[in-house]
């Protein structure tokens, strides 16, 4: 469990650094779609979850 604003943000941070580094694998050709996407589909929910939740 996340206890304060500090560690929410940087999981945050690692969430998109992770996608990031997914998002240059495929454009490299070394994932295809089928793993980006299983790589980053919850990733990608956490972080609009999280967007949500900060508004």
């Amino acid at each position: 469990m996340i206890n304060n604003v500090d560690e929410f943000r940087e999981l945050v941070s690692l969430v998109e650094k992770f996608i990031e580094v997914a998002d240059k694998l495929k454009e490299q050709g070394r994932i295809d779609e089928e793993q980006y996407i299983h790589m980053t589909k919850n990733k990608i929910k956490f972080l609009e979850e999280a967007r949500e939740n900060k508004k």
